[in-house]
C-alpha cells in the first residue's frame, strides 16, 4: 500500500482498509439470534396448540371435531391479521391528500374515497373492535387447553 501525508501531523499514515461485505456487526448479529429464536418459538407454539387441537384436549376439539377446531383457529388467525393490517393504512391515509395517490394507486383511492366520506371510518374502527373479538373469542375456543391437559408429555407448566 503507498503511504499517504497526513495533513494535520505530517506523519505518514495507511490508508483505511476498505469496509468487509462479508463482516456481521453486533446489530446484525443480535437481529439474526432474535429472529432465529422467535421463529423457533413460534413453531414450538404451534406444535403445542396442534398438538392439543389433534388430541382433542381444547373445547371446539373435544366436543365437535378436531378438524373443525384446526380450520377455525387458522381461519380466524389469518382473518385477524387482515383486520389487523388493514387498519394501518385506513387510519393513516385520511390525512394525506389524494391527489398524491389517486393515478399511482387507483385501488387506494377508491377504496379511501368511501372511507373517508362522513363517519365511515368512525363506524369501521367500531365494527373492527367487535370483529377483533369475536376472532380471538373463536382462537381461544379453537386453542385453549382444557382443564388439565397433558400434551407431548411436558409438563403443566408448558
Amino acid at each position: 500500500p503507498s503511504k499517504t501525508r497526513s495533513k494535520m501531523t505530517d506523519v505518514a499514515a495507511e490508508p483505511m482498509p476498505a469496509a468487509r461485505d462479508d463482516f456481521i456487526t453486533p446489530k446484525q448479529a443480535c437481529m439474526y439470534f432474535k429472529n432465529f429464536y422467535s421463529t423457533c418459538l413460534l413453531i414450538f407454539s404451534i406444535a403445542i396448540i396442534m398438538g392439543l387441537i389433534f388430541s382433542g384436549q381444547t373445547r371446539i376439539a373435544n366436543e365437535i371435531h378436531p378438524a373443525l377446531a384446526f380450520v377455525l383457529i387458522w381461519g380466524a388467525v389469518l382473518w385477524l391479521a387482515m383486520v389487523e393490517g388493514g387498519q394501518g393504512p385506513i387510519v393513516g391515509l385520511p390525512p394525506v391528500d389524494v391527489d398524491l395517490y389517486k393515478d399511482t394507486h387507483p385501488k387506494t383511492y377508491l377504496s379511501t374515497k368511501i372511507t373517508n366520506k362522513g363517519d365511515n371510518l368512525d363506524r369501521y374502527l367500531m365494527g373492527r373492535q367487535f370483529m377483533v373479538v369475536l376472532l380471538v373469542f373463536i382462537t381461544n375456543l379453537s386453542g385453549a387447553p382444557l382443564p388439565n391437559s397433558v400434551v407431548f408429555g411436558f409438563p403443566p407448566l408448558v
